[in-house]
């Protein structure tokens, strides 16, 4: 209705020039243009109210209006003089407000969060209950946060509530809170401090992702690694209805993996699961993706490195220690496979298992209404059961229902139950030490190590060329530069004619004067 707004306010503009109404014409005009992104006529209305207005109330109006414009503009030194221009006034009770908020707004957006805070304090006052009061409320929590004042933070999130505001803000105003009594009582159980009365709230069914989430964020603060994975891991399960929640859920799951346990493949595949999930159009789609391929390559690279040390380390054992060093590596493979299978087969029984507990559809509580049995997940899986346990694992074909094809329903699935006891046998039969497949194994493993002289350099120019890569991607890619150096200096260390020696001296140099590193590093 903007548009509509300008078309009337212009008419007092163009044919009552002498209304006192005016100034107040003016100013809905240039607001107007404003919201809609004219800002150079909008600039202009305000302007004429300040250089032509007869009312001092609406000329203070149209300048704080003006203000916000500049500040929205980055334009600060602009929204300074204003604001010292307007601090000189005598300001009618609801200008005075609107001034107040709008210079908050102006130092919260150069990151002046004391002096924002501070203004906001003596602001309060003047305003009523409201939605927006409970905004503010929150807003003054959020910087008090960010100054690392946590008991302030808290009393403002404490207001939020009594001031009538959504549930989504109460929602994160309550969990900011529990996250404070955190930091401030580094002891605090997270599942006592209220996080679980949050999770048990039927209200917040659909936001136990961002609970988890949060609780997830405090235990890495707390450096308890693996109960932040897990909590981070039930909230990427629970992410179904928010995938852009899910992304970032799962960016921090890299992130740890990365930095904390260092275990990079895994770290990359949630880069990977990420970068699907985040829309194309959030500003750190570009800086996620960048990162990934950056990922991709430096796993690439620390595989080639890693697999070179582990085969010239085996070279070097004698045969027998060789023998027995083998053997633990292809027992242990045998361990990881049969437990993986037996891990298969045990949650296919479970899933074979679930019997509905009365045939047909679920029945209705007194109260709930039916929803259509494609929207609903526990009639749909309710459906799937059903289906399988009637007539087995079926393809997408027509004519499925004809007499002919009855029995194959029941053959499928004997064949089905068949297959899963043959499988059982075989997951607990494990290949026997010393068998001719064991052997054919060991004889495949030595054939990849480098007993001679030729094929050792061949490994260590795969490695050393793998370990220049890796520097340049934490130095140019990662920007990780500690790592870089350490990187570089371990090439010049380990290949002393290295072919790119000259080269790497020159990068630990610029490394060094960006000041990143300390001179000890070397």
């Amino acid at each position: 209705q903007l548009t509509d707004a300008i078309k009337k306010a212009s008419i007092v503009a163009e044919k009552h020039q002498n209304s006192k109404w005016l100034d107040n014409s003016y100013i809905i005009l240039g607001k107007s243009r404003l919201y809609l992104g004219e800002w150079a006529d909008g600039l202009e209305a305000l302007r004429y109210v300040y250089a032509n207005g007869n009312d001092e109330n609406d000329k203070n109006d149209a300048l704080i209006l003006l203000m916000r414009a500049y500040i929205l503009k980055r334009d600060f030194s602009n929204a300074l003089g204003v604001a010292e221009y307007l601090s000189q006034q005598s300001l009618k009770k609801s200008s005075q407000k609107e001034f107040y908020l709008t210079k908050a707004f102006l130092h919260q957006t150069k990151g002046e969060y004391l002096t924002s805070v501070a203004i906001l304090e003596s602001t309060f006052p003047l305003l009523k209950k409201s939605v927006e009061t409970a905004r503010i409320h929150f807003a003054a929590g959020q910087m008090y946060d960010l100054l690392g004042k946590y008991a302030l933070a808290n009393t403002h999130y404490k207001n939020v509530g009594k001031n009538k505001p959504s549930y989504d803000l109460g929602f994160y105003s309550s969990m900011n809170s529990l996250q404070n009594r955190v930091f401030l009582n580094p002891k605090t159980d997270l599942t006592a401090v209220g996080f679980n009365k949050m999770l048990k709230d039927r209200k917040n069914e659909d936001l136990k992702d961002k609970i988890y989430f949060t609780m997830g964020l405090l235990a890495e603060h707390r450096n308890q690694i693996p109960e932040a994975i897990g909590y981070l891991q039930q909230s990427a399960a629970l992410g179904e209805r928010n995938p852009t929640q899910k992304a970032y859920t799962y960016l921090h799951l890299a992130r740890i993996n990365y930095e904390s346990l260092e275990k990079f493949e895994v770290s990359k595949a949630y880069y990977d699961s990420a970068l699907v999930l985040l829309p194309k159009e959030i500003l750190d789609y570009q800086i996620v993706q960048e990162r990934k391929q950056a990922l991709d390559d430096f796993v690439t690279q620390f595989k080639i490195v890693s697999l070179e040390d582990s085969l010239q380390q085996l070279a070097k054992l004698n045969p027998i220690a060789l023998d027995a060093k083998l053997d633990g590596i292809i027992e242990q493979q045998e361990k990881d496979r049969v437990a993986a299978e037996k891990k298969a087969q045990d949650d296919l029984k479970a899933a074979q298992a679930v019997q509905p507990k009365q045939p047909g559809l679920p029945q209705l509580q007194m109260g709930q209404e039916r929803r259509w049995a494609l929207y609903d997940p526990a009639i749909l899986s309710q459906g799937k059961l059903d289906f399988k346990k009637n007539w087995g694992n079926r393809p997408l074909e027509d004519d499925w229902r004809r007499s002919s094809k009855q029995s194959k329903g029941v053959i499928a699935r004997t064949v089905s139950e068949a297959s899963i006891d043959s499988s059982s046998q075989n997951v607990a039969a494990t290949m026997e030490k010393g068998s001719e497949q064991w052997n054919t194994i060991k004889e495949s493993l030595k054939a990849n190590i480098p007993f001679d002289e030729n094929r050792y350099l061949a490994s260590q120019a795969k490695k050393e060329e793998a370990l220049v890569k890796l520097g340049k991607i934490y130095r140019f890619d990662l920007k990780e530069n500690s790592r870089a150096v350490s990187t570089f200096r371990r090439v010049i260390t380990e290949f002393p004619e290295s072919k790119y020696k000259d080269e790497l001296y020159y990068l630990l140099f610029l490394t060094m004067v960006a000041g990143s590193v300390e001179k000890s590093s070397w």
